[in-house]
């Protein structure tokens, strides 16, 4: 058949910025480029972001008559991640070959609210439905109840570039990211208050937050209260160049939060900006760090702490060896293996005559298997 290949990609979520927008970004420039495709991008949420690429469409908030439409055009659904809104096609269309990447996965009977305890037995239903599931590291394969195969979720390699380790850093502690609870920001201001004691002096460690959430005016106040304040920056918000800027000014990168962190992306970018990485141990986060840092117990201050005066104590010389080897550590991660990753599994779910539209699939490494 010659004619591109039709790709559904499923977002459940598609904002201007954040973490989702960017792999959503990355993962449909890396397909246009490796193959003949074409790609709608389906999602049910609003706003205005287009990826600007030849071949590439956006097309938000369908009815459920445009989103069979749009099942009926490709000729394979990608999912994104899930969303039960925009899979209700695949109920009545069974034989739609349909790619569902997964990036966390709660079995049903260990929900506790009975309406996402149902929604919960339908994903299970559409994993068990699938052509092909892909987990995005070993912790996730391990939950899922079905075979997948590994492909990692990628991170922005052009805008985090591999930055050098050597040389003195005016920054200490960084968290970049949304300040709130569930990202671990309160342990994190108890944990730095303890570690700079109650009389702190001028040339004490630093910790800066970039970002913006609903904890941030409580824990600027908190900060004072506890005499720390001209010790802790609150940047505010900040566009990527602005992350860019902050990771390779400071040492070390904190992730420390409380739930089960599927990835943790900001890591890697850490990794790649020249930072050591201090962060909780739960989900796959210990995956993505790796030898690049240290762990803790998630929501365990006395933890946090020991992590953080174990990163603060290293020497130049030391971050820089605990660095070394950081290129393969981040190679399955840069956008291209991903996205090959990925094409691959989908070509196995297509007809033959239309895997002739991936030529460029083979010159590289397979995926991971499960």
């Amino acid at each position: 058949m010659n004619r591109p290949v039709r790709l559904l990609l499923v977002s459940f979520t598609l904002p201007q910025v954040g973490g989702l927008e960017t792999m959503v970004r990355l993962i449909a420039r890396e397909f246009v480029r490796l193959a003949e495709v074409e790609i709608r991008i389906v999602t049910p949420t609003a706003g205005e972001w287009d990826p600007h690429l030849p071949g590439v469409t956006v097309h938000r908030q369908p009815s459920l008559m445009q989103l069979h439409s749009h099942y009926q055009w490709a000729d394979a659904v990608f999912f994104n991640h899930f969303y039960l809104k925009v899979a209700l096609p695949l109920f009545w269309m069974p034989s739609k070959p349909a790619v569902l990447s997964i990036s966390g996965y709660t079995p049903p009977a260990q929900v506790e609210h009975w309406k996402h305890r149902w929604m919960g037995r339908l994903m299970l239903a559409l994993l068990f439905r699938a052509h092909a599931v892909i987990a995005c590291n070993a912790w996730c394969r391990d939950l899922l109840p079905v075979e997948s195969t590994i492909v990692r979720n990628p991170y922005d390699e052009e805008r985090f570039t591999l930055h050098p380790v050597e040389g003195a850093r005016p920054g200490d502690v960084l968290f970049a990211g949304r300040i709130t609870w569930s990202k671990g920001c309160e342990e994190l201001i108890e944990a730095f208050a303890q570690i700079l004691g109650p009389a702190p002096a001028d040339d004490s460690p630093r910790l800066t937050l970039v970002g913006d959430g609903e904890l941030r005016e409580v824990l600027i106040a908190r900060a004072a209260s506890l005499g720390i304040a001209r010790w802790v920056t609150f940047t505010g918000p900040t566009d990527g160049e602005g992350v860019v800027r902050e990771m390779r000014r400071h040492r070390i990168l904190v992730v420390p939060s409380r739930y089960q962190e599927p990835v943790g992306i900001v890591a890697l970018e850490g990794i790649a900006s020249g930072c050591v990485v201090v962060g909780s141990e739960g989900g796959g986060l210990a995956e993505t760090i790796g030898p690049y840092g240290f762990t803790f117990p998630n929501r365990n201050v006395p933890g946090l702490i020991q992590a953080l005066k174990a990163a603060l104590a290293l020497s130049p010389a030391e971050r820089a060896e605990r660095l070394q080897g950081r290129e393969l550590h981040l190679e399955p991660y840069r956008a291209g293996e991903v996205a090959r990753g990925y094409l691959k599994v989908v070509s196995g779910v297509l007809p033959p005559d239309l895997r002739v539209s991936f030529p460029a699939l083979f010159a590289g490494s397979p995926s991971s298997p499960h």
